[in-house]
């Protein structure tokens, strides 16, 4: 089991996304507000592109295997969710006050929903 662990981590590229941002960060706080910045503003794009690169295949890679959650399985989340939050609301809070707090999640949860519907994906 460590051996699959060991491998999977070799091919995921977190690792390598967080190098590129801690130095992003780090060639950020070098540039000057006055004076030549070209050196840093080189390093800054090359090291947007390497991260848009490795962000693409780390999103390839986790999809692959199965470690992203679909639309059907995002909505079927956000439904027992919501069925729990209803019985806890239901269950403790009684009268208006219970239903403004279940309207107002409601509604939170319908734009949750149009966000998930939004979002282009293969499945």
């Amino acid at each position: 089991m460590q051996t699959a662990k060991y491998e999977a981590e070799l091919l995921s590229s977190q690792s390598e996304i967080k190098l590129i941002d801690l130095q992003l960060s780090e060639w950020v706080a070098t540039l000057k507000d006055h004076g030549d910045n070209t050196d840093a503003w080189s390093k800054i794009l090359v090291a947007i592109e390497s991260r848009r690169r490795l962000t693409e295949s780390e999103g390839k890679y986790l999809e692959l295997n199965g470690r992203t959650l679909t639309k059907a399985d995002a909505r079927a989340f956000m439904d027992e969710l919501s069925k729990i939050i209803k019985k806890a609301v239901n269950d403790h809070v009684a009268g208006d006050v219970g239903r403004q707090i279940l309207t107002d999640i409601s509604e939170g949860i319908i734009r949750l929903g149009v966000l998930i519907e939004a979002h282009e994906s293969p499945h």
